[in-house]
């Protein structure tokens, strides 16, 4: 046998071995959802080709996963659990958690899950981006050591020390929409741009003014976002692009060395520097992390992990950003809901026009406890736009050998190797938690809780349980300082219509408030 022949023989064998691999590996899985909850299964694409009708664009919400798990899941009879077989598309497999019990189980802490079941493996992807010792990402006792650091910085009581620093970031937001009156605007890029100020000035003591202008750190950040999630959103096969890892390795690198230095700023206590910002908080607890160097935990990842969850792509997830376009638009088509929100506002820091704006900054900077505690229909408008919009959801693993089951039909599965996906829209648009108007945004189901008597772990916009969102509370704070200084102020009207579209026309209010 010539050299030639063998090396065809050895080619040969090759692939015959991975075929006969492949194919063992792809008839045992498939097997394993003939019957399980389920689209219609394929001994060959398994769930794969059932799926597709339903993540095809939809021209009112855009390509989304959870609209899709929630179209699925109202065709299959609303079942509270159900498999979705992408192998080797998707690896593992997905495990879709519909009942809001069962994902309660999944977040809440047990003597065998103190921190709740962990994170699935989809988060390594973003490792590159955020860094290896982000808090969205780590568990067990780094994540521990990690969350107790950063928790007082997020505390109710301690945010509303930094209120100033919110409302001057605020104040550039309506400076720039009232010099768009009379025009359309992309909401969502003034929005996008405010809630990176935010979070900027009260985690690092400074904003990097992206209202204004594009730093080091904002355009390293919107370059990692653009490579890493939006072109892969749009595009899967932009995994592939050669040009991917270069453009990533360029606007990471960028954005490490601005997030380092203004770390060191605030670590050195520059002149000039709020040292009640949230990292400087955080220092003040160094020695916990410093005595533990083999944990590798890094500010850096942290502030990027922050910036992630308040920055908003286009039809973005996870974002403070998301939830106030759609808290925009929900207003922009519900005008008993915005005059409702404008009496309770007017209520608290008067109709006259004259120094509205200053008035309602001296409230909340010397009184935010009576402001707040005044604003009930605002926080259940704020609720019922997280609710019908959520932005959020959540996902664990259950490792084999867990034993993690859960009954349908009168069949127990085993939910063990699998990663869980929560996605939140399917808990807060089940009717039997929220009655027949699931579908209707009506903030009064979170005032009349003797009508609407939901479940605690039915709400679950943030998560619960102990990896709960460590910033839920700068969410409700800021919205309500930005519907404060704008609904008395401007009106937005949608240019277009369907609810994906984020297109506005603005104006200023006319007649009992200011021109």
């Amino acid at each position: 046998m010539d050299s030639s022949t063998a090396l065809l023989l050895v080619g040969f064998s090759a692939v015959a071995y991975v075929a006969i691999r492949f194919t063992t590996a792809l008839v045992k899985v498939r097997s394993h959802y003939r019957n399980a909850p389920g689209l219609a299964h394929s001994r060959l694409w398994g769930h794969m080709a059932t799926m597709a009708k339903y993540v095809k664009d939809d021209k009112h919400f855009g390509p989304g996963v959870d609209y899709a798990c929630f179209q699925i899941w109202k065709d299959l009879k609303k079942p509270p659990f159900y498999f979705i077989d992408a192998w080797p598309m998707q690896i593992p497999n997905v495990v879709i958690v519909a009942d809001a019990e069962l994902a309660e189980s999944l977040s809440k802490s047990t003597p065998d899950h103190p921190y709740g079941f962990g994170k699935n493996a989809s988060y390594d992807d973003l490792d590159a981006f955020l860094g290896e010792s982000g808090i969205l990402k780590v568990g067990g006792e780094k994540w521990k050591i990690i969350r107790k650091q950063y928790n007082p910085g997020f505390n109710s009581r301690y945010l509303q020390t930094l209120l100033p620093e919110i409302i001057h970031e605020v104040k550039i937001f309506t400076a720039k929409i009232d010099k768009s009156v009379g025009q359309t605007i992309t909401l969502g890029d003034f929005i996008t741009s405010l809630t990176i100020d935010i979070i900027t000035a009260i985690v690092l003591g400074r904003s990097v003014n992206a209202q204004t202008e594009d730093g080091d750190l904002v355009t390293g950040f919107k370059g990692c976002i653009d490579w890493q999630i939006e072109r892969e959103r749009l595009n899967p096969f932009h995994l592939f692009n050669p040009l991917r890892p270069i453009a990533m390795s360029y606007y990471v690198n960028k954005l490490d060395k601005a997030v380092d230095r203004e770390v060191e700023n605030a670590s050195r206590n520059k002149e000039g520097l709020n040292q009640r910002s949230i990292v400087s908080l955080a220092m003040k607890d160094e020695k916990s992390i410093m005595s533990r160097p083999e944990l590798k935990i890094k500010p850096r990842d942290q502030i990027k992990t922050f910036l992630l969850v308040c920055y908003a792509p286009p039809r973005g997830h996870d974002t403070t950003s998301s939830l106030l376009q759609w808290l925009f638009y929900e207003l922009s088509v519900q005008p008993k809901v915005l005059e409702r929100l404008r009496k309770e506002h007017q209520s608290l820091f008067g109709v006259e026009p004259a120094g509205y704006h200053d008035r309602v900054e001296e409230l909340f900077t010397h009184h935010p406890e009576k402001v707040l505690q005044g604003m009930s229909y605002t926080t259940a408008v704020i609720k019922e736009t997280l609710r019908v919009h959520t932005v959020a959801s959540g996902s664990r693993w259950s490792p084999k050998g867990n034993n993690l089951t859960a009954e349908y039909n009168g069949q127990t599965y085993n939910l063990d190797n699998h990663a869980l996906y929560m996605p939140n829209l399917l808990h807060h648009m089940n009717p039997e938690y929220w009655g027949p108007d699931v579908e209707v945004f009506n903030p009064d189901r979170f005032l009349d809780t003797t009508e609407w008597n939901v479940p605690i772990f039915a709400f679950r916009p943030f998560e619960r349980g102990p990896r709960a969102c460590i910033g839920q509370e700068l969410v409700y704070l800021e919205t309500k300082v930005i519907l404060a200084l704008i609904i008395n102020t401007f009106e937005f009207e949608k240019v277009y219509d369907t609810k994906y579209k984020e297109l506005y026309s603005v104006r200023r209010r006319i007649g009992s408030l200011l021109l």
